[in-house]
């Protein structure tokens, strides 16, 4: 007697996603993309040069319309405290 095994795969449509890309980010100055990834669901970090305080968001996330979620973050120097004399 011979054995046949049937597989059946049920792709649900809602699940399925074609290959979505957000593309570049864009740099910021005195920082640094962490990630080189721009597909959805990927986020992406940021990350700024010593001496530099990011201001925004530190990730943003490549959504499935292919948007970045938020707006890229800035480095801003930081400055030490005036001191009087």
């Amino acid at each position: 007697m011979d054995k046949f095994w049937t597989l059946i795969i049920y792709i649900r449509p809602d699940v399925l996603h074609a290959a979505v890309s957000c593309g570049h980010p864009g740099e910021v100055r005195w920082g640094r993309l962490l990630d080189a990834v721009f597909a959805f669901p990927r986020p992406v970090r940021y990350e700024c040069n010593q001496g530099y305080r990011l201001v925004g968001d530190s990730t943003l996330y490549c959504q499935s319309n292919g948007r970045w979620s938020g707006t890229k973050p800035e480095c801003h120097s930081e400055c030490p405290p005036f001191s009087t004399l």
